[in-house]
């Protein structure tokens, strides 16, 4: 899956693989992880979040998210993926926005995909392992 540049791309949890840009998503915040400096003085927040398909990590970069908290319901539009220590990472990009739209009314699913380990195939297809079949 992949989008141009200038399309949003509304996609469920499950459906995430690396490298996908412009992201349009809706989710629930499980848990509120942790918030810390970058030796560049960037702010990282990260949070545990899930839709009705699956759960992921999301890193928010250089943002105020005292406000956010678990239970809240997130927009996020202008998203990425990327691969950290290979594992599955939702990203806010630069140009991108997360709003708190509701809280504690929405049906989630707990499979971590950021606990999947993720390669490319000799075509250079995304393959995911569950956490299960990990060695």
């Amino acid at each position: 899956m992949k989008s141009s540049k200038n399309e949003n791309l509304t996609i469920k949890i499950k459906d995430l693989q690396p490298k996908l840009r412009n992201i349009t998503s809706t989710f629930i915040v499980l848990e509120k992880r942790k918030t810390f400096q970058t030796q560049h003085s960037q702010t990282l927040s990260t949070f545990l979040v899930a839709d009705e398909t699956a759960a992921i990590q999301f890193t928010i970069w250089d943002y105020d998210c005292s406000y956010i908290k678990e239970g809240d319901i997130l927009f996020l539009t202008g998203g990425y993926t990327f691969l950290y220590k290979d594992q599955l990472v939702l990203y806010t990009s630069k140009y991108g926005s997360v709003s708190r739209i509701g809280e504690f009314t929405m049906v989630y699913v707990e499979n971590n995909m950021s606990e999947y380990r993720w390669n490319s195939d000799q075509n250079g297809k995304w393959v995911s392992t569950p956490p299960n079949q990990i060695n």
